[in-house]
């Protein structure tokens, strides 16, 4: 038999087929998917709060906390919690039943960057793809937004100024954020302004 879940509107899915299970996240998706493992049970969720009661014991993951300590983020796959692992975005993991449980058998990317075989050479030649793949993108985004107020942080750099503008053409509303150092750094508050 075959199952087919989709988390989110496909931003996160399972499938079951012949004893293999595939858990995966879209490369750009909004929806996070964790798993954990009971015995030969696998168990996930969209968060990680709904496997905690699963746990026998819960403890904090020692090198997810110095990930955090190190980049203010937990990389993935790791979690706060020992345990608990996050499906990396634009991966499927992919488990086989086996006689002694269930095992992971491969990671398999969705996505890898990797250089156009054909260069652009002319700006021009390049300008209107650019702006119509990054138009799209943001449309993607927003596409299921109603009416809700958009956040951006915006370093006054080019990427974030980008976004912010392609925000303020479809019309959502924007509110932009930026960080001031003081005089422990160097400030972005200008360019973010401006």
């Amino acid at each position: 038999a075959q199952h087919f879940t989709e988390i989110g509107e496909a931003d996160a899915w399972c499938r079951i087929d012949n004893e293999i299970l595939v858990l995966g996240r879209e490369a750009f998706g909004r929806v996070p998917l964790y798993w954990t493992q009971v015995g030969s049970v696998m168990w996930f969720a969209s968060r990680s709060q709904l496997l905690l009661p699963l746990l026998k014991s819960r403890s904090i993951h020692p090198r997810g906390l110095y990930g955090y300590s190190c980049f203010s983020y937990v990389p993935t796959p790791l979690t706060a919690i020992e345990n608990i692992f996050a499906v990396p975005a634009g991966t499927e993991l992919i488990w086989h039943r086996q006689d002694t449980g269930i095992a992971l058998a491969k990671t398999r990317r969705s996505l890898e960057w990797q250089e156009h075989p054909d260069q652009l050479t002319e700006e021009n030649e390049a300008i209107a793809p650019l702006q119509t793949l990054l138009k799209d993108s943001i449309y993607s985004q927003i596409a299921d937004l109603q009416n809700e107020p958009v956040g951006v942080f915006l370093s006054g750099g080019l990427d974030s100024s980008i976004v912010a503008g392609l925000l303020v053409q479809t019309g959502v509303d924007v509110r932009a954020y930026t960080l001031d150092f003081g005089l422990e750094g160097i400030p972005e508050y200008p360019y973010a302004e401006q």
